[in-house]
């Protein structure tokens, strides 16, 4: 869908008002019939970009567990200016992969989340579709009920008028059969 939906707003004006008018009505019907055959509840593509910031987290914090304490960085055995340099920087690195460690988390729970909301729409969606096509079906049906009533209509006014016309004088005119079948 995300495809889909990048192609379209690709091809509209800044509103974005353009691809949806120029797709015209019943474009995502179209479009989900095309992939109604894949899964019904996430992109196949999309549980993998799910679990990347997760594996991220998880590895960092696995570095983390790893890392010497504040307490043996100042047990090196380096002496110069960069020496001092890279002590003070390895005193912040458990810090900063704190925070990158809880940024992923942070956007890993998020992307679960929003696949529960992505499962719960996209089965939302293939209601409405079924519900649509059920609809149309019904309104397909009810369209040829309405041209049998009238063909039957045109063939019974046909055959009374015939009928009234090579009919003898002063015999009862012949009125046309009212539509036997189901209103």
């Amino acid at each position: 869908f995300a495809t889909a939906a990048a192609e379209t707003y690709a091809a509209a004006d800044s509103s974005g008002a353009a691809a949806f008018s120029e797709a015209g009505p019943g474009w995502v019907g179209r479009w989900w019939a095309t992939r109604r055959t894949r899964s019904a509840t996430t992109p196949g593509w999309w549980p993998q970009q799910v679990q990347h910031p997760r594996n991220v987290a998880n590895t960092v914090s696995a570095q983390l567990e790893r890392m010497p304490t504040d307490g043996s960085v100042d047990g090196l055995k380096w002496d110069s200016d960069a020496a001092e340099g890279f002590r003070e920087v390895v005193k912040k690195l458990p810090t900063d992969l704190r925070t990158l460690e809880t940024r992923y988390a942070t956007v890993a729970r998020a992307m679960e989340a929003f696949t529960i909301t992505l499962r719960a729409c996209k089965a939302e969606v293939a209601r409405g579709y079924a519900d649509a096509h059920r609809a149309s079906a019904d309104a397909a049906a009810a369209a040829h009920g309405v041209r049998n009533m009238q063909d039957h209509d045109a063939a019974a006014r046909a055959a009374a008028n015939q009928a009234n016309a090579t009919g003898a004088p002063g015999t009862a005119p012949s009125i046309p059969q009212p539509w036997p079948g189901p209103d």
